[in-house]
């Protein structure tokens, strides 16, 4: 088990596959994780779990990762991650939206360097 912080964790992923070997790692190290497969649903779930780090796929079947992340950051104001599979939005700029993209898939060890930059920026808070 990792000394991860424990940290709420909002994954929105409309691949059940996906989404159930993310929120298996977050849980694994530490973290408080829910999930949802649609872009509003996550905004709904964010009202009520108030996510300190949101991992969203950048094209879900409503409305974009961009918008959700959008939305979300409007009620609070979590670390943001992209997910994508297509290489050319992993090059592109989503630093409006975005802390941080990763190409699909993602391993255990981007997941651990996601949680160190989480824990320095709310460092940074303090």
């Amino acid at each position: 088990m990792s000394n991860a912080p424990r940290l709420r964790v909002l994954v929105v992923e409309d691949d059940p596959d996906t989404v159930e070997v993310l929120a298996m790692m977050f849980e694994w190290l530490g973290c408080d994780t829910r999930i949802a497969s649609r872009g509003i649903s996550a905004v709904e779930l964010a009202d009520v779990f108030s996510p300190e780090l949101l991992f969203a796929d950048i094209y879900l079947p409503d409305i974009d990762g961009y918008e959700v992340a959008r939305r979300i950051r409007r009620r609070c104001r979590p670390f943001c991650v992209a997910l994508t599979g297509i290489p050319q939005d992993h090059r592109t700029d989503v630093g409006a939206f975005f802390d941080q993209c990763y190409l699909k898939p993602i391993g255990l060890d981007a997941i651990r360097k996601v949680l160190g930059a989480v824990t320095r920026a709310r460092k940074l808070l303090l």
